[in-house]
């Protein structure tokens, strides 16, 4: 029976990156082959991986946003959406920089708050001399 494949698939052993969950999960894996359209990847564990990911390919420096077709236990069979979706590095240091200063700025309201509760909670440290003391010295 023959593979009802759109594009013919070329034997490969390139590492990869499964990316997903806002870019903060990612799953090592092995291209076994790969086409135009989609890839085999073969899997190092069994964990679930989501319906749709980028798949980064660093030796090629390019990445793809695919949909998960099928899976079994050797691996997993990707078909992808769009091709070379890989921002170029001025895009995403640009993202970075902008994601850098909304974190300090929530840094610094987060500063600011925790001073002013920490404020109105404890008492102003008191000195010997507030008490009315002085220190005596032992010699």
């Amino acid at each position: 029976m023959p593979e009802a494949r759109r594009s013919e698939r070329v034997r490969a052993f390139l590492g990869a990156k499964i990316i997903y969950n806002n870019r903060t999960s990612i799953i090592d894996c092995i291209i076994r082959n790969i086409s135009t359209t989609g890839a085999k990847l073969a899997l190092a564990c069994s964990l679930p991986i989501p319906g749709e990911f980028e798949l980064r390919i660093p030796q090629k420096r390019c990445s793809y946003r695919a949909r998960l077709v099928w899976r079994n236990i050797e691996g997993a069979g990707v078909e992808f959406i769009t091709a070379d979706v890989q921002k170029s590095t001025e895009d995403r240091l640009r993202e970075t920089e902008m994601e850098n200063v909304q974190l300090k700025e929530r840094v610094l309201g987060l500063s600011q708050t925790h001073r002013s509760r920490a404020g109105a909670n404890c008492p102003r440290p008191t000195t010997l001399k507030d008490r009315g003391r002085t220190r005596r010295n032992p010699h």
